[in-house]
């Protein structure tokens, strides 16, 4: 917690930094490695705060999670069709995050050793699986709503957007 003005402003940098860091990557992510169905190959950005939320006390995560729900939305808000579509992509990326981060700290505890055989597969289940495979559907769905989706291509997309889930860097 700041003790001071000094100490605050140093952390609103930070987090603001944080932001501008992930607009900049969930942007780059958008442009260069966006498929014909609409999702990105490769996603940097939620490997590094889910990485970041691991390293940090419990306490600090709202305003980390804060501060990259803002950079998606920045970066949704400039590559996508629709404000609404924008934020709530940028809240199922921000809740997949929290997410894998919540349930490897209740799995692994403080410190994930993923050199553990154990912590390693609890890290591939729930950071590469489960936590990518329940946004693709929230995704999907908002999709399928913001866009007017048919029921085949809804499927199409919920399958390629968890695939691209698992393929992304967590």
């Amino acid at each position: 917690m700041p003790t001071s003005s000094s100490d605050t402003l140093n952390l609103l940098l930070q987090r603001l930094g944080l932001a501008a860091l992930v607009a900049g990557m969930c942007w780059l992510s958008s442009i260069l490695t966006r498929g014909d169905e609409g999702v990105s190959a490769i996603w940097l950005t939620n490997g590094l705060v889910l990485g970041l939320l691991l390293k940090t006390r419990d306490a600090e995560w709202p305003g980390l999670a804060l501060a990259a729900l803002l950079g998606n939305f920045v970066a949704n808000a400039i590559a996508l069709p629709t404000p609404l579509l924008g934020a709530g992509l940028a809240l199922c990326n921000s809740l997949e995050v929290l997410l894998a981060a919540h349930l490897l700290r209740r799995f692994a505890g403080e410190r994930l050793d993923l050199a553990s055989p154990r912590n390693l597969g609890g890290f591939l289940l729930i950071a590469l699986l489960l936590a990518p495979a329940l946004t693709a559907v929230a995704g999907t769905l908002l999709l399928t709503v913001n866009l007017g989706l048919d029921d085949a291509t809804t499927v199409l997309t919920t399958f390629v957007g968890w695939l691209a889930e698992i393929g992304r860097a967590h």
